[in-house]
């Protein structure tokens, strides 16, 4: 009785606005998306799945990771960020690597 208690305060905590907005302060505040990055473009390439995830990347969505990295890059190096309107937004995050990676670990293991 006690877990399912517990793991029902889990859930409610999990799903509450409070959370989520604490949630996107911190994503905010990690800097990635001021220099025009993505989650998934955090993910080290050195696992075999990762790679098999960026490899089956669509073209395009490849060509845009590229471009996040070399834009990502070439501002670190100036020690600047791109402007405000130009950071990338909750509603832009495309999370293709992760949900992909999840899908071929899913394939390995049948």
């Amino acid at each position: 009785m006690a877990t399912s208690t517990f793991l029902q305060t889990v859930k409610n905590i999990r799903s509450s606005k409070s959370l989520e907005a604490l949630s996107e302060f911190w994503a905010g505040q990690m800097g990635y998306r001021r220099m025009g990055l993505v989650y998934d473009d955090l993910i080290p390439e050195e696992n075999p799945l990762v790679q098999e995830a960026v490899r089956r990347l669509p073209p395009r969505e490849f060509q845009d990771r590229l471009y996040r990295f070399r834009t990502a890059f070439n501002l670190n190096i100036g020690h600047n960020e791109l402007p405000k309107k130009e950071w990338v937004t909750a509603e832009q995050l495309h999370l293709l690597i992760r949900s992909m990676t999840h899908r071929i670990d899913h394939t390995l293991d049948h």
